[in-house]
């Protein structure tokens, strides 16, 4: 199976990232990657779990974690109340094609933060943010007024671009430069694999391709009408579904989107 990159550099071969203890590794970035990206092309699916905020004001004093909650260590007092946010979660998981645990204990966790802080837009997932990655190299910082490089979910040339877009000062480019491949000698340096032309993977886009097929039910003919073949897109929404550990929709055999008609069927493009 050829590698999957989203970034310049890989784990080591061997380097268990994805059972790192906490919230750490490739595996917990591109869910919560996955999760912001929900909110950008999906913004029903927030507004749909904000609504279920006040199933939690019986529970809130309590600040039960949602292991507490699965496991139903509650005072008896509270059960139904845990029972009835639990069975609401699960409704709204359902609806939205997101039926994994971590997906639940990102969506249980929000709504805890909006029942003690209010609506933030700029809070997305209360909790379910990314711990960083596991023994990182010791790379150096970036210099004063340039944002970080991660080479794990970062390509060069990309990070480089959006820098140059910014209108950086007049030296702050080179400075850039400089640093990205200061920072790429200590990942390399440190054994991190250095990703081939032909493994690397644009996130952004297979992370809009998957919220619009696996959340929003579109087709891969109109996810991919800019040119795209559905194949592509496939490969891409089914490479990044198997990396976040989220089954695929289950009405994807079909391929059907809400209100339309089957136009290709799945197994014909290989899946």
């Amino acid at each position: 199976m050829t590698r999957i990159c989203y970034g310049e550099f890989d784990y080591p071969e061997g380097q268990p990232e994805d059972r790192i203890a906490g919230r750490t590794g490739r595996t917990a970035y591109l869910q919560n990657e996955f999760l912001k990206a929900i909110h950008g092309h999906a913004p029903e699916v927030w507004e749909d779990l904000y609504n279920l905020r006040k199933l939690t004001l019986p529970i809130d004093a309590a600040w039960l974690s949602w292991p507490n909650i699965r496991l139903k260590r509650v005072d008896k007092q509270l059960l139904r109340s845990v029972e009835a946010l639990e069975a609401a979660l699960h409704e709204w998981a359902q609806r939205w094609n997101l039926n994994a645990e971590w997906c639940l204990q990102g969506a249980y966790d929000a709504l805890r933060w909006w029942t003690r802080h209010g609506r933030l837009d700029n809070v997305l997932w209360a909790g379910a943010n990314w711990g960083g990655a596991a023994n990182p190299p010791n790379a150096p910082p970036p210099p004063n007024g340039i944002p970080e490089y991660r080479p794990l979910f970062m390509f060069r040339e990309t990070y480089l671009q959006g820098f140059r877009s910014s209108g950086p000062r007049h030296g702050a480019l080179k400075l850039a430069r400089t640093y990205c491949a200061q920072v790429d000698d200590y990942y390399e340096q440190a054994g991190y694999s250095r990703c081939k032309a032909d493994e690397k993977r644009n996130l952004d886009q297979h992370l809009e391709w998957t919220v619009r097929f696996q959340v929003r039910r579109e087709s891969l003919e109109d996810i991919g009408n800019a040119g795209i073949e559905p194949s592509t897109v496939l490969r891409g929404v089914y490479d990044l579904l198997r990396l976040i550990y989220l089954s695929k929709r289950a009405d994807a055999v079909r391929g059907r989107r809400y209100g339309s008609k089957n136009k290709r069927n799945l197994k014909e493009l290989g899946r």
